[in-house]
């Protein structure tokens, strides 16, 4: 795994406070929260790791291992690296270390209320700066076409508002 990813993964579980429950790092590591305590894992999912007994966990404490992703952050993240920044924003996790990111380590999460972008998502939505918008988001109007499998296994209701493929 690269450290680039590595710090990606580790930046994910202390912005959602090991939030969504399993975070895989890669096909071997990944932590899995238990709320009040984590377990990290190595191999313990991947059946090639598994069948030849190489895989591990260990669980700890929700706020010793909090603390020592962000200790690793600290020393590692240089000044600019944040994978929560728009793409073009992120920054690069290589190099001589230089400066820190402290403030994106750091930074409080608001969640959603409902779906970003209707009424009443969020309650700093007016407060937020905006970043550097994706490619699909510029258009007016963007849709999306699933795919042939898709649509046979879609449930009428919740496709109503998919439209045909252009030709």
């Amino acid at each position: 795994m690269s450290a680039e990813a590595f710090l990606r993964a580790c930046m994910r579980d202390v912005a959602w406070n090991f939030f969504y429950g399993w975070v895989n790092f890669d096909h071997v590591i990944g932590t899995r929260n238990l709320y009040g305590q984590v377990d990290m894992y190595a191999g313990s999912f991947n059946g090639v790791m598994k069948e030849a007994g190489v895989d591990y966990t260990e669980r700890f404490d929700a706020a010793h291992i909090m603390a020592t992703f962000k200790a690793i952050l600290r020393d590692w993240v240089n000044e600019g690296f944040d994978p929560f920044a728009a793409p073009v924003e992120t920054g690069t996790a290589f190099g001589t270390k230089r400066g820190d990111n402290v403030g994106a380590i750091e930074r409080t999460r608001i969640a959603t209320r409902r779906m970003p972008g209707l009424p009443g998502d969020s309650p700093l939505r007016n407060d937020m700066p905006i970043t550097e918008p994706s490619p699909t988001s510029r258009k007016a109007n963007p849709r999306f076409w699933p795919s042939q499998a898709s649509k046979a296994s879609c449930m009428l209701s919740a496709c109503s508002n998919i439209s045909a493929a252009p030709t």
